[in-house]
Protein backbone atom coordinates (compact mmCIF):
# COMPACT_ATOMS: atom_id res chain seq x y z
CA UNK A 1 0.00 0.00 0.00
CA UNK A 2 1.38 3.41 -1.23
CA UNK A 3 1.25 6.35 1.30
CA UNK A 4 -0.75 8.35 -1.05
CA UNK A 5 -3.44 5.38 -0.45
CA UNK A 6 -3.13 6.00 3.27
CA UNK A 7 -6.21 7.32 5.67
CA UNK A 8 -5.69 10.90 5.66
CA UNK A 9 -7.70 13.13 8.09
CA UNK A 10 -8.02 16.47 5.60
CA UNK A 11 -10.23 13.74 3.12
CA UNK A 12 -12.12 12.93 5.53
CA UNK A 13 -16.07 13.35 5.22
CA UNK A 14 -17.57 15.42 8.23
CA UNK A 15 -20.64 12.93 7.74
CA UNK A 16 -18.72 9.65 7.56
CA UNK A 17 -19.58 7.73 10.53
CA UNK A 18 -15.98 5.97 10.95
CA UNK A 19 -14.62 9.40 11.68
CA UNK A 20 -13.06 9.41 15.06
CA UNK A 21 -10.99 12.62 16.49
CA UNK A 22 -8.42 13.22 18.91
CA UNK A 23 -7.89 16.31 21.06
CA UNK A 24 -5.01 17.09 19.30
CA UNK A 25 -6.88 17.17 16.07
CA UNK A 26 -9.57 19.02 16.66
CA UNK A 27 -7.24 21.54 18.34
CA UNK A 28 -5.36 21.12 14.75
CA UNK A 29 -9.18 21.90 12.97
CA UNK A 30 -9.31 25.09 15.03
CA UNK A 31 -6.34 26.87 14.44
CA UNK A 32 -7.27 26.11 10.58
CA UNK A 33 -10.62 27.69 11.43
CA UNK A 34 -8.87 30.90 12.91
CA UNK A 35 -6.58 31.13 10.10
CA UNK A 36 -9.36 31.22 7.42
CA UNK A 37 -11.52 33.45 9.59
CA UNK A 38 -8.41 35.93 9.48
CA UNK A 39 -7.88 35.43 5.71
CA UNK A 40 -11.35 36.09 5.74
CA UNK A 41 -11.01 39.42 7.15
CA UNK A 42 -8.48 40.79 5.47
CA UNK A 43 -9.42 43.80 3.09
CA UNK A 44 -6.87 42.82 0.20
CA UNK A 45 -9.31 39.60 -0.68
CA UNK A 46 -12.12 40.29 -2.69
CA UNK A 47 -15.89 40.10 -1.46
CA UNK A 48 -16.44 36.84 -2.44
CA UNK A 49 -13.63 35.13 -2.01
CA UNK A 50 -13.72 36.47 1.58
CA UNK A 51 -16.88 35.29 2.62
CA UNK A 52 -16.40 31.57 0.85
CA UNK A 53 -12.90 31.33 3.57
CA UNK A 54 -15.29 32.13 6.40
CA UNK A 55 -17.97 30.02 5.66
CA UNK A 56 -15.28 27.45 4.84
CA UNK A 57 -14.05 28.56 8.43
CA UNK A 58 -17.41 27.91 10.04
CA UNK A 59 -17.42 24.38 8.50
CA UNK A 60 -14.54 23.47 9.91
CA UNK A 61 -15.41 24.93 13.58
CA UNK A 62 -18.42 23.05 13.75
CA UNK A 63 -16.86 19.87 14.34
CA UNK A 64 -14.30 20.85 16.55
CA UNK A 65 -17.11 22.59 18.79
CA UNK A 66 -18.74 18.95 18.75
CA UNK A 67 -15.48 17.32 19.84
CA UNK A 68 -15.44 19.97 22.78
CA UNK A 69 -18.81 19.80 23.72
CA UNK A 70 -18.44 15.87 23.84
CA UNK A 71 -15.27 16.59 25.90
CA UNK A 72 -16.51 18.55 28.58
CA UNK A 73 -19.78 16.49 28.76
CA UNK A 74 -17.02 13.88 29.73
CA UNK A 75 -15.60 15.74 31.99
CA UNK A 76 -18.83 16.18 34.11
CA UNK A 77 -19.28 13.00 34.05
CA UNK A 78 -16.28 12.02 35.47
CA UNK A 79 -16.87 14.59 38.37
CA UNK A 80 -20.15 13.53 39.14
CA UNK A 81 -19.00 9.74 39.03
CA UNK A 82 -16.18 11.00 41.32
CA UNK A 83 -13.18 10.08 39.40
CA UNK A 84 -11.48 13.21 38.34
CA UNK A 85 -8.16 13.01 36.43
CA UNK A 86 -7.09 16.50 36.13
CA UNK A 87 -9.17 18.43 38.79
CA UNK A 88 -10.20 18.83 42.33
CA UNK A 89 -14.06 17.25 41.47
CA UNK A 90 -15.66 20.37 42.79
CA UNK A 91 -19.01 20.83 40.70
CA UNK A 92 -17.93 24.29 39.43
CA UNK A 93 -17.31 25.86 35.83
CA UNK A 94 -13.43 26.37 36.59
CA UNK A 95 -12.91 22.70 38.43
CA UNK A 96 -15.29 21.45 35.12
CA UNK A 97 -12.88 23.53 33.14
CA UNK A 98 -9.32 21.77 34.33
CA UNK A 99 -11.30 18.70 34.28
CA UNK A 100 -11.85 18.84 30.56
CA UNK A 101 -8.60 20.58 29.74
CA UNK A 102 -10.49 23.59 28.16
CA UNK A 103 -10.75 27.36 28.68
CA UNK A 104 -12.97 28.62 31.00
CA UNK A 105 -14.40 30.93 28.18
CA UNK A 106 -15.34 27.42 26.35
CA UNK A 107 -18.10 26.91 29.38
CA UNK A 108 -19.22 30.36 29.69
CA UNK A 109 -19.18 31.77 26.02
CA UNK A 110 -19.24 28.94 23.61
CA UNK A 111 -21.20 26.03 25.65
CA UNK A 112 -23.36 28.01 27.51
CA UNK A 113 -25.62 25.14 28.18
CA UNK A 114 -22.93 22.68 29.57
CA UNK A 115 -22.46 26.06 32.05
CA UNK A 116 -26.16 26.28 32.89
CA UNK A 117 -25.90 21.89 33.60
CA UNK A 118 -23.40 23.06 35.91
CA UNK A 119 -25.48 25.38 37.91
CA UNK A 120 -28.24 23.52 37.70
CA UNK A 121 -26.61 20.33 39.27
CA UNK A 122 -25.27 22.16 42.18
CA UNK A 123 -28.75 24.23 42.70
CA UNK A 124 -30.47 20.24 42.87
CA UNK A 125 -27.55 19.50 45.85
CA UNK A 126 -29.30 22.14 47.71
CA UNK A 127 -25.73 24.42 47.43
CA UNK A 128 -24.99 27.82 46.22
CA UNK A 129 -23.25 27.80 42.22
CA UNK A 130 -20.10 29.83 41.82
CA UNK A 131 -21.00 32.21 40.37
CA UNK A 132 -23.80 33.27 42.20
CA UNK A 133 -21.76 33.12 45.60
CA UNK A 134 -19.27 35.40 43.67
CA UNK A 135 -22.10 38.19 43.02
CA UNK A 136 -23.12 37.91 46.81
CA UNK A 137 -20.22 38.31 47.82
CA UNK A 138 -19.42 41.64 46.00
CA UNK A 139 -22.95 42.99 46.23
CA UNK A 140 -22.38 42.46 49.82
CA UNK A 141 -19.01 44.76 49.49
CA UNK A 142 -20.75 47.08 47.48
CA UNK A 143 -23.37 47.90 50.35
CA UNK A 144 -20.28 48.36 52.53
CA UNK A 145 -18.76 50.63 50.30
CA UNK A 146 -22.11 52.73 50.37
CA UNK A 147 -23.08 52.44 54.17
CA UNK A 148 -19.16 54.30 54.48
CA UNK A 149 -19.98 56.55 51.71
CA UNK A 150 -23.34 57.49 53.29
CA UNK A 151 -21.56 57.76 56.31
CA UNK A 152 -18.33 60.10 54.71
CA UNK A 153 -21.15 62.33 53.17
CA UNK A 154 -22.98 62.90 55.96
CA UNK A 155 -19.85 64.04 58.19
CA UNK A 156 -18.98 66.66 55.15
CA UNK A 157 -22.39 68.08 55.26
CA UNK A 158 -22.08 68.61 58.96
CA UNK A 159 -18.62 69.90 58.35
CA UNK A 160 -20.31 72.55 55.28
CA UNK A 161 -22.86 73.67 57.86
CA UNK A 162 -20.13 74.61 60.57
CA UNK A 163 -17.82 76.27 58.04
CA UNK A 164 -21.04 78.03 56.77
CA UNK A 165 -22.00 78.91 60.44
CA UNK A 166 -18.34 80.10 61.28
CA UNK A 167 -18.21 82.57 58.04
CA UNK A 168 -21.90 83.62 58.92
CA UNK A 169 -20.47 85.21 62.30
CA UNK A 170 -17.64 85.89 60.93
CA UNK A 171 -19.09 88.28 58.04
CA UNK A 172 -21.40 89.73 61.20
CA UNK A 173 -18.62 90.34 63.55
CA UNK A 174 -16.82 92.56 60.23
CA UNK A 175 -20.01 94.46 59.87
CA UNK A 176 -20.28 95.16 63.38
CA UNK A 177 -16.52 96.60 63.43
CA UNK A 178 -17.07 98.98 60.37
CA UNK A 179 -20.43 100.21 61.67
CA UNK A 180 -18.48 100.80 64.81
CA UNK A 181 -15.32 102.59 62.82
CA UNK A 182 -17.91 104.56 60.81
CA UNK A 183 -19.43 106.09 63.79
CA UNK A 184 -16.28 107.60 65.73
CA UNK A 185 -16.54 110.88 65.43
CA UNK A 186 -12.57 111.15 66.79
CA UNK A 187 -9.69 113.62 64.79
CA UNK A 188 -7.13 111.47 63.08
CA UNK A 189 -3.88 112.86 63.55
CA UNK A 190 -0.63 112.28 61.86
CA UNK A 191 2.25 111.17 63.73
CA UNK A 192 4.90 113.47 63.85
CA UNK A 193 8.07 112.18 62.36
CA UNK A 194 11.42 112.25 63.59
CA UNK A 195 14.32 114.04 61.85
CA UNK A 196 16.83 112.10 60.42
CA UNK A 197 20.39 112.61 62.42
CA UNK A 198 22.59 114.66 61.64
CA UNK A 199 25.99 112.39 60.08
Amino acid sequence: MEATDAPRLDRCKPSCANIARTDHHAAGILAHAEALQKQAASEALPGPLADRLARHAGQLREPADRHEHDRIRAAMGRILSNKPEHSNSALTIIALAAEAQVPRNALTQRHTDLGYDVYEMVRARGQTPDNERRLRQQVRRLKELRAADAEEVAQLKADVEALVGALHQATMANSHLRRQLADLHGTVRALPTQAPLAR
